[in-house]
């Protein structure tokens, strides 16, 4: 008679929200204080772990766009992990990821188990909200490791898009090497229904944004001593006009400093509100305010060809 198998069955579900750096892009590297916001848009992880004592551990892992495709599946052998086993390009980097893990933490998949993952992308790639950061912030908090330290030793990065996978809240963020400073902070403005998120179209490589940023031969004390003032500038705007210049003075700072257009006078001179990059300069979200009928707005954009535009309450995460 076969002996009958107690199987032991865990579940969990993880959520990293996505974000938005409204001010201190580039100079969030160097320490300066950003203001971020974390988005409604996010991705979910899904994990189901059984064991037995007749089970032999493996990890299989399916990752689901935001039109509910599969575009990775693979299964994993914990032998597999440090070795160099032939692996698919959408695979390295998970294996770049899990192998780290191990090396932060020794007893990191380690028991007798079989693990299933499902990650689920709420918003398509191309949007920038965090595909990565907030698969830094799941794999951190399954691997009970520092996410900075993670995040350091794979994408690399400020690690303030880390810090809104796991906020509800909006948050100032000051890199201190893997042990930042996060402060979370009320933001309600009064005006919020004036403020709108715009699509450019086009996804930038944040990897080739900080690179570009790092070769600058520049003094950037003094720069980031300014960036401060503003994250705080756009936190205390009272109304519509004091935010839209908090936008006006970080957009000359980054472009006086980076030497690029902003993206106003390239793509919305004739526009009658204020216009302001989001994170790395030249594509992604811009903020936008509107001070005029939203159906005037949007008939604006939509011209322009800008068709993927939030209103406040339907991008950000409330309080």
């Amino acid at each position: 008679m076969q002996a009958s198998v107690e199987k032991k069955v865990k579940h969990a579900i993880v959520k990293g929200n996505g974000k938005l750096l409204i001010s201190g892009e580039y100079f969030v590297l160097d320490g300066a204080k950003a203001f971020a916001l974390p988005c409604k848009f996010g991705q979910n992880f899904d994990i189901v772990e059984s064991s037995s004592d007749f089970e032999n551990n493996s990890l299989l892992w399916k990752a689901y766009n935001s039109n509910n495709q599969l575009w990775l599946e693979t299964e994993i052998r914990n032998s597999d992990i440090e070795s160099e086993v032939e692996k698919t390009k959408e695979a390295e980097m998970l294996y770049k990821i899990l192998k780290v893990c191990k090396e932060l933490n020794p007893k990191f998949l380690t028991d007798r188990t079989n693990i299933e993952v499902t990650a689920i992308l709420e918003f398509p790639n191309n949007w920038g909200l965090g595909s990565s950061s907030t698969l830094i912030h799941f794999m951190a908090k399954w691997a009970n490791i520092n996410p900075y330290q993670l995040l350091e030793k794979t994408f690399g990065g400020s690690g303030y898009d880390v810090a809104c996978a796991e906020s509800n809240t909006a948050i100032y963020y000051t890199r201190r090497n893997i042990n930042p400073t996060i402060e979370k902070i009320a933001f309600k403005p009064t005006f919020k229904d004036q403020i709108f998120f715009v699509h450019l179209n086009e996804k930038m490589n944040s990897r080739n944004a900080i690179a570009y940023y790092k070769n600058l031969n520049i003094d950037k004390s003094s720069i980031i001593a300014e960036v401060n003032q503003l994250s705080e500038c756009f936190v205390n705007a009272s109304t519509i006009k004091e935010f839209e210049n908090c936008m006006l003075q970080h957009e000359i700072l980054v472009s006086k400093t980076l030497k690029i257009e902003r993206v106003k006078n390239t793509l919305f001179k004739d526009y009658w509100g204020e216009v302001k990059s989001l994170g790395a300069w030249g594509g992604d979200f811009v903020m936008v305010t509107n001070t005029r009928e939203e159906a005037v707005f949007r008939k604006y954009m939509i011209e322009k060809g800008f068709e993927t535009i939030f209103s406040y309450d339907e991008m950000i995460l409330p309080d």
